[in-house]
């Protein structure tokens, strides 16, 4: 029997002293065979955000969408050996599916695996293969990029926006990182793309060693001066970040910290670093980054 083809069977018809009557051919289309296909294949670091980003010793997941064509889908598997050591037919299953992942809806992910500790830097790839019951196969080639440098601190800079040396609604600190590919805004708001201004919570404290701002995610900013608040203790206050490039957010004040000092002059402000990562889930390197401001 032919994929695909004209089935035709010819038979000739007697009559009931077996004289030929006359020859009969009957026709058949067979259906065509569809093959199972992996219509998409991707990678993503466990905590979540950027996808096709992947850091040494790192973990991640892959995800795929299959179709299943002719015959019911047998196994999926992925080849993540070019990450993973080893890891040549890694078993993707929907159990707890499906996942979001980079605006994508897939049916299908591996069990969390871990990048080798020796990645050099750059682009792999990784496979897709799906079987369905009679051994039939499709298959998918994806890439992921390697980061293995951490991203650094470049400057933190601050905008007066209401009074000279105070801090005021409407003040800004911007915050430039230097990276090799970019920062994951995922790694400050969860589920942030960094494409909307998003609102959230900083803590101003009055403290002995120089008043401080802590913004989640990005860390904390010494104001080098204990004239900015007064009176003890924390504040938590609503700001709004925005992000301004790969490797740039700002930070606007919207509801500026009470027990405000008379005013100070310029200062040494120091940033320590967060939680933020790259988008590969590099964290951000220990030094600190000082400048002297004012807001």
């Amino acid at each position: 029997m032919c994929d695909g083809a004209t089935l035709r069977a010819a038979r000739t018809l007697h009559d009931k002293l077996g004289n030929k009557v006359f020859d009969q051919e009957d026709f058949a289309l067979v259906p065509s065979l569809v093959l199972p296909s992996v219509m998409s294949g991707q990678v993503q670091k466990s905590a979540a955000g950027a996808v096709a980003f992947v850091r040494p010793n790192g973990t991640y997941y892959a995800y795929a969408n299959v179709s299943a064509g002719s015959n019911p889908i047998s196994t999926v598997k992925a080849d993540l050996s070019n990450l993973t050591s080893g890891a040549i037919a890694v078993a993707l299953t929907k159990v707890g599916g499906p996942w979001n992942v980079g605006g994508i809806s897939y049916a299908y992910r591996s069990a969390q695996q871990t990048a080798g500790s020796g990645l050099s830097a750059g682009v792999v790839t990784f496979d897709v293969l799906v079987t369905d019951n009679a051994a039939n196969t499709g298959s998918f080639t994806g890439n992921v990029t390697v980061d293995n440098v951490v991203p650094t601190r470049v400057s933190v800079v601050a905008a007066n926006g209401g009074t000279l040396g105070k801090l005021d609604t409407n003040d800004t600190l911007t915050f430039t990182f230097a990276d090799a590919n970019r920062m994951d805004p995922n790694s400050i708001i969860a589920g942030w793309s960094g494409a909307v201004p998003q609102n959230l919570s900083v803590t101003f404290a009055d403290s002995g060693g120089g008043d401080t701002i802590t913004i989640p995610g990005i860390g904390a900013v010494n104001l080098g001066s204990t004239s900015w608040l007064t009176g003890g203790g924390t504040q938590t206050k609503t700001a709004q970040i925005q992000m301004l490039g790969p490797n740039q957010f700002r930070i606007t004040i919207t509801n500026q910290p009470s027990n405000q000092g008379t005013g100070v002059a310029a200062s040494n402000f120091a940033w320590s670093a967060g939680t933020a990562t790259d988008v590969a889930g590099n964290s951000v390197g220990p030094a600190v980054t000082t400048i002297t401001q004012r807001f």
